[in-house]
């Protein structure tokens, strides 16, 4: 696994990080935590997850497994959105919620139109940011995180100077390492250098169906941010079922997918694709992924780093430009 030290954090940490949302999918904690092994065996030494994670469990099973590994291992987390309600305090709720939602189609649809209810958010005053910080290292089992970021974060929210004085503090005292914006990159306004100088790190998604990496080194001044893009395959069985739809009758779409040496219909070739070339494109950050399958972590990592060809990578890019306008929107 290839490693990088962030310039402006200083922060050394693997090229792919494994993203923690997905961790409690596992029936067990075990099973999650071998997961997490299995990951960092292959060489991930960066590990994401944040308070709102599995209503608040996914920190836990993360201190679990860093227990022993703390010094190897980057960790970061985030605050402003949060568990509420019932469910925040509840973990027998929590996974009762979780295997009904599982179980019926009709209630996850139900989960993803009402399932904000539950989830407390723009909880960035210094005092929410001081409460989170503490549950997470007490979760997390550490004296620190490497990075504390600002989940779902506005420029109104980054600004905020008494919150910006209190994630300084945080750094001088050693509680944190760096921090900055994780969110969404429509709300970053493609405009970075209008977020104070203190956010030495942004993360948001980006992949090759939406290039938000290129256009935010495009707009970059002096004195360029670190960035961790996440989402590097969102899509990818949506643009493999475009491309299984209308392989026979378009013609691009069957030479840039001959050119970049891949089916264009098979999802997972898609998704291997797509990782390699959000790892290429953010060449002086981290991407991170995540899978729930252990074959399918170990498939990816050894498929990213696979040299391609200028040809292959151009050809891909061409392909996914093809793809995108004939994807069906979610309903």
């Amino acid at each position: 696994m290839q490693r990088i030290t962030l310039p402006n954090t200083g922060l050394t940490i693997s090229r792919l990080g494994f993203g923690c949302a997905s961790l409690t999918a596992h029936n067990d904690r075990a099973k999650a935590i071998s997961v997490l092994n299995a990951a960092h065996e292959l060489g991930v030494t960066h590990f994401d997850t944040a308070r709102l994670y599995g209503m608040g469990q996914s920190e836990a099973i993360l201190g679990e497994f860093l227990q022993g590994k703390r010094d190897r291992v980057t960790v970061t987390t985030k605050f402003g959105l949060e568990a509420a309600g019932p469910l925040a305090s509840n973990n027998k709720l929590i996974s009762f919620a979780k295997n009904v939602v599982r179980r019926s189609s009709f209630l996850k649809k139900l989960a993803r139109k009402g399932g904000a209810g539950a989830v407390s958010s723009g909880k960035f005053t210094p005092e929410d940011a001081q409460r989170s910080l503490d549950t997470s290292l007490r979760e997390l089992k550490t004296d620190h995180v490497d990075l504390f970021m600002l989940h779902c974060c506005t420029l109104v929210d980054a600004c905020k100077e008494d919150l910006i004085a209190f994630l300084q503090t945080q750094v001088s005292k050693g509680t944190i390492r760096a921090f900055g914006p994780s969110t969404e990159y429509e709300k970053i306004n493609c405009n970075a250098s209008a977020f104070p100088a203190a956010h030495a790190l942004f993360q948001f998604e980006s992949n090759t169906a939406t290039r938000n990496l290129d256009s935010f080194r495009a707009a970059e001044v002096a004195g360029a941010r670190d960035v961790i893009t996440f989402a590097p395959i969102y899509a990818a069985k949506e643009l493999a079922l475009a491309a299984a739809a209308n392989k026979v009758q378009m013609r691009n779409l069957s030479e840039f997918a001959q050119q970049a040496s891949i089916d264009a219909a098979n999802p997972d070739a898609i998704a291997r694709e797509m990782l390699a070339d959000a790892l290429r494109r953010n060449a002086r950050g981290g991407v991170l992924f995540a899978s729930t399958s252990i074959a399918r972590i170990k498939a990816n990592i050894d498929d990213a780093f696979k040299p391609r060809t200028t040809e292959q990578q151009t050809a891909f890019a061409n392909l996914i430009e093809v793809l995108k306008p004939l994807v069906k929107p979610k309903v």
